[in-house]
């Protein structure tokens, strides 16, 4: 049985909970960075400009979460084996190490550790993995917890499914996964904001590269699912909006922030293939996509949008 809270800004109380207390200074392990392998299912661009949209992305997140790095139901202060399955930067991992408790281990893996960022990250193991493959024997059974997130834009639907398998294999009994995932569709704070339609445009452009891709567009919607037919149980949601443009600004973040999230929402990474998309599939002309960029920036800028994140959490069974 699942149970769904929906919120629109994390309760402090929680916040405190979570990562209450300083932690006690330790000696720094000296990790270890295995060889990334050269299989890679991953289909966004994988250079420095993705590296940047990811760690921006990281920090959005934990400004618009208040700091929340897992669902509620999981204290990372109890957690001895922690892993971050599909790294990226690091960057989660980083935050978590703050989180938990002086004697945990925090490892991480990834199909490439391109974009790791050795210097900052604190993993203590850190190697190549597919998640559509089984991981290593020792690594199995192992885990407290497992962190996975935005995987929505990496792996095709029919993949979902072993992808979970594999990682719940990691888990130790008792374990519990979270995995943190948006829906495609965002949304104006009023449709009364956008007499013109503008606020829909890419979002409509959006959901054709996903469904040529096969990737899941309500992915925060059908995690629980998934997570539910890989074995787990308990599972739990918290459901999130998180904000972009002008609507940061209800969260208290600054005018520089706003604009951060701006360039975030309309990254590089994904507009050079969404204008090809665009033109490709006769939608329009590359001048009419330029155009509707420049009206749908503007409409960031003065009106903003919220997306749907949820945190999903299970539990692996005894």
């Amino acid at each position: 049985m699942s149970s769904v809270m929906i919120v629109h800004e994390p309760s402090k109380v929680l916040l405190r909970a979570h990562l209450r207390g300083e932690k006690p200074s330790r000696q720094a392990r000296k990790p270890t960075v295995r060889v990334a392998k050269k299989e890679d299912i991953y289909v966004l661009p994988r250079d420095a400009g993705e590296s940047e949209r990811l760690q921006a992305q990281n920090n959005h997140l934990k400004r618009s979460l208040g700091g929340l790095l897992v669902h509620p139901a999981i204290s990372l202060t109890k957690a001895r084996m922690v892993l971050d399955c599909c790294t990226g930067t690091g960057a989660w991992l980083r935050d978590a190490r703050l989180a938990a408790r002086p004697d945990a281990v925090l490892e991480a893996c990834d199909i490439s550790l391109e974009q790791y960022h050795r210097g900052d990250a604190k993993g203590d193991d850190v190697w190549a993995q597919n998640i559509l493959h089984r991981f290593p024997v020792h690594k199995r059974n192992r885990y407290d917890v497992i962190h996975q997130r935005y995987l929505t834009g990496g792996i095709p639907r029919d993949q979902w499914p072993q992808a979970i398998q594999n990682v719940v294999e990691a888990l130790r009994p008792g374990g519990f996964l979270n995995l943190t995932e948006p829906n495609l569709q965002t949304n104006p704070t009023s449709a009364l904001d956008d007499s013109t339609g503008i606020s829909n445009w890419k979002v409509e452009l959006k959901k054709i590269s996903w469904e040529k891709n096969r990737l899941i567009q309500a992915c925060a919607d059908e995690v629980p699912s998934l997570m539910r037919n890989a074995g787990l149980v308990d599972i739990r949601t918290v459901r999130l909006r998180v904000p972009y443009g002008a609507t940061c600004r209800a969260l208290g973040m600054t005018e520089a922030q706003v604009e951060s999230s701006i360039r975030l929402h309309m990254s590089p990474s994904f507009d050079a293939a969404l204008k090809k998309l665009w033109v490709e599939s006769c939608k329009g002309t590359a001048e009419e996509f330029d155009r509707n960029q420049i009206l749908y920036e503007d409409f960031l800028r003065e009106k903003g949008i919220w997306m749907d994140v949820s945190l999903v959490v299970g539990m692996k069974p005894f």
